[in-house]
């Protein structure tokens, strides 16, 4: 949403309504040109993020275009159930994994609440080839009023035919600290990777923050990898590309990714990649951008792939001008706009 509103801005009135629950923050302010309004709302566990107030104050605003992010939390349906009939809805449609059983059960209700819900909305943006076949058969909305514009990345060296490397190698595993993140996986793997390439001195990094970070201390600490592996907090995006540029390669053993922007933009720094062979990454293994591997728990099998990326590292092919940019896909997504006040 950042990269498009920013983008949007140079042309158009923009203003971004944040449920938030974060009571430290600014309740107004202006970033890039960017009208930020952040609304209180209910977020327990970090889940849901009901906002009343938002949905009241996005129908009393009276946008021209009215367009919302995300799915499984509760104040887009309610935003859509309040606004006004002047407002064209675009729905960008964001699902995403869990770790809780009980919230993937709680998904069924949700869905057939939404069928009808979504009827409101004027056309629905999917980011993936994955996630448009996922919404079509769980909202059964019409071809036509779908569409599909992946999200953008900023490419990272987009002029360079390679990066270099740092070595020691690096090994990346980035991503929300939560078991269907498959973090784990990645630390069992590279115990089998040392040992099937001794001579390779080698470091496992994971980048990111969540709950799930005690258990994977603990994995680490299981298989005696402490002097390999490194836990890092989030980064500065210019500490983030430069980890991306150095890495050897990233690997993502995700149960469940709606399209996954590391991917891109580890591609756009000519890292290597390794993913779990399903859900929306399998959109990389078909095009040949990155490695699949077909079971992310046989830590042997994905092993191998590290030895044998780390042996040649141009063993997936894949070129920069694949990659769409955040440019190419704000020019889409302003299309949309034009279209629906044309109608």
């Amino acid at each position: 949403m950042k990269n498009i509103a920013e983008r949007l801005a140079n042309a158009h009135d923009v203003s971004v309504f944040v449920p938030n629950p974060v009571r430290d923050l600014p309740s107004e302010e202006e970033i890039n040109n960017v009208k930020i309004k952040r609304f209180r709302c209910l977020a327990p566990n970090d889940s849901y993020y009901l906002s009343l107030s938002l949905g009241l104050a996005a129908r009393q605003y009276n946008a021209d275009i009215l367009h919302i992010h995300g799915y499984y939390d509760l104040t887009p349906p309610l935003t859509i159930l309040l606004k006004n009939k002047h407002s064209r809805c675009l729905f960008t449609l964001h699902s995403s994994g869990s770790s809780s059983s009980m919230r993937t059960v709680l998904h069924l209700p949700y869905n057939l609440i939404m069928r009808k819900i979504m009827r409101r909305v004027d056309r629905v943006i999917c980011v993936s080839r994955f996630e448009l076949e996922y919404f079509q058969n769980i909202l059964r909305l019409p071809k036509g009023k779908m569409e599909l514009i992946p999200n953008g990345v900023n490419l990272i060296g987009p002029e360079k035919k390679t990066c270099k490397k740092k070595l020691p190698a690096i090994i990346l595993s980035a991503g929300r600290l939560e078991k269907y993140k498959g973090h784990h996986r990645v630390i069992r793997a590279f115990g089998v990777f040392r040992r099937l390439c001794p001579e390779i001195e080698a470091r496992l990094c994971i980048l990111g923050t969540g709950p799930y970070k005690r258990e994977l201390e603990s994995e680490v600490k299981k298989l005696q990898l402490n002097d390999s592996v490194q836990f890092l907090d989030w980064l500065s995006r210019s500490k983030y590309a430069a980890l991306l540029e150095e890495s050897s390669m990233l690997i993502l053993l995700s149960d469940y990714e709606s399209q996954s922007i590391i991917v891109s933009e580890a591609l756009s720094a000519y890292t290597p990649v390794i993913v779990a062979n399903n859900s929306a990454l399998a959109e990389y293994v078909n095009d040949g951008s990155a490695i699949g591997v077909q079971n992310p728990d046989d830590p042997h099998e994905v092993g191998e792939k590290m030895k044998m990326t780390i042996s040649d590292p141009q063993c997936c092919r894949f070129s920069a001008k694949k990659i769409a940019t955040w440019d190419e896909m704000t020019k889409r997504v302003s299309a949309v706009y034009c279209e629906l006040l044309r109608k």
